[in-house]
């Protein structure tokens, strides 16, 4: 019995859902060694970054990714303001990621949002439109989310025309395979049983 207690608590351990990843982009916070801000600067890419054994690939859609002391964008051309994400009638700038993983997106961490303007997150050929009235935190511009990306598809971080946004960073979870999930059901309802039984004795 009590091996099957331990075999449990190994798949509890091992299946729990992952703990937040948080991919700071913006050199605001940068610390010296961080490998986001020490590989992205300057890259068109793909760039590939691996934090808590999740890898994220990074790409810009034109020109290169950009930090600064003022936040995180895209230099598409000699006039692009390098700090943020920006989108006019003729030219869109857009980072691309892609993970090696399933996993939860559950925060978008964005900077220089003004009223008006409208960050777009597009994946599965969807737009998920933030407005400046669609903050979960006005102040510091954070959106809290909850969207599913699975491993290997694109997401985009872009804006509407006329829209200029430096994007400082997002945070994940990675979402345990179908397998891992069974094992987790089976080690609860394993747990379960094992109470309750002995709490009968």
């Amino acid at each position: 019995m009590k091996k099957l207690i331990t075999l449990c608590i190994l798949g509890l351990i091992t299946c729990a859902a992952g703990d937040e990843i948080s991919f700071n982009l913006s050199g605001l916070t940068a610390v010296a060694g961080d490998p986001v801000y020490a590989q992205l600067t300057n890259n068109a890419g793909p760039v590939s970054v691996t934090l808590d054994g999740l890898t994220a690939i990074f790409t810009a859609n034109t020109g290169t990714m950009h930090r600064t002391g003022s936040g995180f964008g895209i230099r598409s051309d000699a006039g692009s303001v390098t700090y943020e994400i920006e989108a006019s009638v003729v030219a869109r700038e857009a980072l691309l990621v892609q993970f090696d993983q399933d996993v939860e997106i559950t925060l978008v961490d964005l900077r220089r949002f003004e009223n008006g303007e409208t960050f777009n997150v597009i994946f599965d050929s969807t737009d998920h439109l933030i407005g400046y009235d669609d903050l979960t935190n006005k102040t510091t511009a954070i959106y809290a989310t909850s969207w599913f990306i699975s491993a290997g598809k694109t997401v985009e971080f872009t804006v509407l025309p006329g829209s200029g946004v430096s994007l400082d960073g997002f945070t994940v979870t990675v979402v345990p395979e179908p397998a891992a999930a069974l094992i987790l059901a089976s080690s609860l309802l394993a747990l379960g049983f094992y109470r309750r039984f002995f709490c009968l004795l």
